[in-house]
């Protein structure tokens, strides 16, 4: 199964953390950002190794909707840690295709996904997500969104 999309669905998450887990399940987390939103919120472990398939991270952050995990950010630094570990990923799971952001591999129930990005230095977002969770979790913020701009546009017409 290593060298497809097949391996990435049957990790199904990240070391022994699964996509679908409650937060109550999930030992050490802390909660970083709720959005101003109970259902949508974002996670670091407060002692993480900061370490994937022998390449150092910057950071882990595992995001829930309705208290289900849905999708881990790894954000690595460096053009050799990036580059580095995106061939770590080809190796695990094939040649990634074109996304709407960048390069991403896409199973029958998870997609993982690589976002660059430079501030200082070269940086990158290794994510891997819930195919069914994060769309639900998209709908959800989207449409949070959409009532949030009513309710504006509302209040200005009301001045």
């Amino acid at each position: 199964m290593v060298g497809s999309t097949r391996y990435l669905d049957q990790q199904n998450g990240f070391r022994e953390d699964h996509f679908g887990q409650k937060v109550a399940e999930l030992s050490g987390l802390v909660l970083v950002s709720a959005l101003h939103d109970p259902r949508v919120a974002t996670y670091a472990r407060e002692q993480e190794e900061l370490l994937y398939l022998s390449y150092p991270l910057r950071q882990i952050h595992y995001r829930f909707f309705d208290e289900q995990l849905y999708r881990i950010d790894l954000l690595a630094t460096g053009n050799e840690v990036i580059a580095g570990l995106r061939q770590e990923f080809v190796r695990l799971y094939g040649p990634p295709s074109s996304g709407p952001l960048g390069e991403e591999w896409v199973g029958q129930q998870v997609t993982a996904s690589i976002l660059s990005f430079r501030t200082r230095t070269e940086n990158a977002y290794f994510t891997l997500s819930s195919q069914l969770l994060m769309a639900s979790a998209t709908e959800y913020v989207y449409h949070r969104g959409l009532l949030a701009s009513e309710d504006n546009e509302k209040s200005i017409e009301g001045e």
